[in-house]
């Protein structure tokens, strides 16, 4: 399943995040939207957050991070 990490240059949490899951083995991209307006009217399109950390798994989408949704998302 693949799973998008979003995240900005300054996100504690989403560094916490991708080491969580690098920890898990568990393959991820990092989709830096910083600079990306466009992105980020799309993931506020679909979430209604504009807040880092968005992990995408799959067609589903969890804010936040919220490692018990995620890893139950994972299987």
């Amino acid at each position: 399943m693949k799973v998008i990490v979003y995240t900005t240059k300054t996100c504690a949490y989403c560094k916490q995040l991708m080491k969580w899951l690098e920890h898990r083995n568990q393959p991820y991209e990092a989709y830096d939207v910083t600079d990306d307006i466009e992105m980020r009217k799309e993931l506020y399109e679909k979430t209604l957050y504009t807040t880092v950390p968005i992990t995408q798994v799959g067609d589903k989408y969890v804010v936040g991070p919220q490692y018990g949704k995620i890893a139950k998302l994972l299987g």
